[in-house]
């Protein structure tokens, strides 16, 4: 839940989405422990480079808003 990461309950579930992938690993929902692999980043759709594209969600309002995926991640 986004709670962990000091955001108000109401933000619901972080949801996330992987764009670009060439080979997808995983299924909607699957629930995946660290390290687990979710594909295999490529140049789908409107890119020239091989990357990975990583979108990170919370609840608004009925639709998902985009929330910055830094959010996540604490660096050492």
């Amino acid at each position: 839940a986004w709670t962990r990461y000091g955001a108000p309950a109401s933000w619901g579930p972080v949801k996330s989405g992987y764009l670009h992938l060439t080979t997808i690993a995983v299924e909607k929902g699957q629930r995946l422990a660290a390290g687990e692999v979710v594909g295999v980043a490529g140049e789908t759709g409107h890119t020239t480079t091989v990357h990975l594209h990583l979108n990170v969600y919370r609840a608004g309002g009925g639709r998902a808003v985009n929330v910055n995926p830094a959010r996540l991640f604490r660096p050492k």
